[in-house]
C-alpha cells in the first residue's frame, strides 16, 4: 500500500499536560489516501509444506485454523516462481519486493504432505497479508522467514482456489 496526499490538512486539537491549555496542530504533509501497489485475488487458502515447521508454528501460534490437506477434484493449485528479488521503500524502510511468475500445478504433481490454511476464517485477510510474497508486511520481510524467497526457485507456500 502507498499513502498519498489529497490536498487536505489534518488539524488536531491537543491539550497540554503542562499548561492545561488547548492548542491546534496542523499537519500539512497529510496522506490520508491509501492506494494498493499490487492486488491479489484472495485464494480459498494456502498450502504450507509439512516440512516447514517455522510456518506451521507461526500459524499455530496465531491460533489460525490449519488442516491436513486432502486433494479435492476441483482444487486449483497455483505455484509462484521467484524470478527476481527487488526492493521497495515502505515508510522509510527498505523491504523486499519479489517478482514472480505463476502457473497452475496439476493435482497429480503435488508431492509431499501439506497443511491447508483456509482464508475463510476471522483472520483471513491477515493470513493473505502474511503469506503473499509481495506483501510489504509479509513474513518474508522478517529475518526468520527471509529464507522462503530464493531466486529462481518456487515459493514454498502455494495458493489454492476452489
Amino acid at each position: 500500500m502507498k499513502h498519498e496526499r489529497d490536498g487536505s490538512k489534518l488539524e488536531m486539537t491537543l491539550l497540554s499536560t503542562t499548561t492545561g491549555k488547548d492548542t491546534v496542530i496542523t499537519v500539512s504533509n497529510y496522506c490520508p489516501v491509501v492506494k494498493s501497489l499490487f492486488d491479489v485475488e484472495k485464494p480459498f487458502g494456502y498450502l504450507i509444506p509439512s516440512n516447514e515447521p517455522k510456518l506451521i508454528d507461526w500459524a499455530n501460534s496465531h491460533q489460525f485454523q490449519i488442516l491436513k490437506y486432502v486433494v479435492g477434484n476441483n482444487d486449483i493449485i497455483e505455484v509462484m516462481l521467484i524470478t527476481s528479488i527487488d526492493s521497495i521503500d515502505f515508510e522509510g524502510d527498505i523491504v523486499v519486493n519479489p517478482i514472480y511468475s505463476t502457473w497452475k500445478m496439476p493435482l497429480d504433481a503435488l508431492a509431499g504432505e501439506y497443511f491447508l490454511l483456509p482464508t475463510k476464517q476471522l483472520a483471513g485477510n491477515v493470513i493473505v497479508q502474511a503469506l503473499e510474497p509481495k506483501s510489504m508486511i509479509g513474513l518474508v520481510t522478517y529475518k526468520p522467514f527471509e529464507y522462503l524467497l530464493k531466486l529462481e526457485q518456487t515459493y514454498p507456500v502455494l495458493r489454492i482456489y476452489r
